[in-house]
């Protein structure tokens, strides 16, 4: 829905529906163009949205497609000359051979028959109904974890709808998470009406 008026985009009818029709399906309330409201009105929405039970969360399609925008351009435009290209080698050397010294500890402990203890990093626990506005490695988290939790593997992949106004992100959300266009943007409605 879009977060300029999310008191108008909110149907209660078709949370109620969802959950009639199958009560394993989870109604999630994205609201997206979060980067059109001020902290404060976050906040209050989020009350808003917490005190009627209702799951949500913010995002901001727009924001999150040009970071992918920005990256995919600095792909682009990634043609060097030799001489930039070797002042950068010299500028990572002292990477490279940190890195390369770990690697040889490591031999040397598989060879000693000693196991490598490796930190494994705490995987960030994400929280709906939060002021929070998420960005896409945290959806994509949140779908890795809901993947999880409904044991979904890729022969049995989880599915995810999108149901809304015209004009509310619905479009631009899918190709934020897709990593790139998948699906027409337009400022005419029902552009994806038949995706």
């Amino acid at each position: 829905m879009d977060a300029r008026n999310p008191y108008f985009f909110y149907s209660a009818d078709l949370e109620k529906y969802i959950k009639e029709v199958d009560a394993g399906k989870e109604f999630i309330l994205c609201i997206n163009k979060a980067d059109y409201l001020s902290e404060e009105l976050i906040k209050h929405w989020n009350k808003f949205f917490t005190d009627q039970g209702v799951k949500h969360f913010f995002c901001s399609a727009l924001k999150e497609q040009q970071k992918l925008d920005k990256e995919e351009q600095a792909e682009d435009s990634s043609d060097y000359d030799s001489e930039e290209e070797e002042e950068e080698e010299k500028e990572f050397e002292p990477m490279f051979d940190e890195l390369k010294k770990k690697i040889d500890i490591e031999n040397e402990l598989k060879e000693a028959g000693q196991e490598i203890v490796e930190e494994k990093k705490s995987e960030e626990i994400l929280e709906f109904n939060t002021p929070t506005v998420f960005t896409r490695s945290q959806l994509m988290l949140i779908l890795k974890q809901a993947a999880v939790k409904y044991e979904r593997n890729p022969d049995n992949r989880l599915n995810i709808g999108t149901v809304g106004y015209p004009n509310v992100g619905k479009s631009s959300l899918i190709n934020v998470l897709c990593g790139k266009k998948r699906v027409g943007v337009a400022a005419m409605p029902g552009k994806t009406k038949h995706f």
